[in-house]
């Protein structure tokens, strides 16, 4: 069984923040570390921003292929006999 998770594109502001060393690479990232700054140094924002990330996950994942996620999680279970 496998249980893949983070499909969509959203990711979680503590891997933005470990992304904050590339700043300067592309202007599109720059804009993307800045407001993630922003939003992680606001309680409300980072909490919503958290919540939204997490229910995005949970009713997108399912519908997404097995291919797009960023972490899978390989369960094997030893058969009785």
């Amino acid at each position: 069984m496998y249980r893949a998770s983070n499909k969509t594109p959203l990711v979680h502001l503590p891997m933005l923040q470990w992304m904050m060393a590339y700043r300067g690479k592309s202007r599109w990232l720059d804009m993307t570390l800045t407001l993630a700054s922003g939003v992680s140094q606001s309680g409300l924002l980072n909490q919503t921003y958290t919540a939204a990330v997490t229910l995005m996950d949970d009713l997108v994942e399912p519908f997404l292929p097995l291919d797009q996620a960023r972490y899978l999680l390989a369960v094997c279970r030893k058969g009785t006999s």
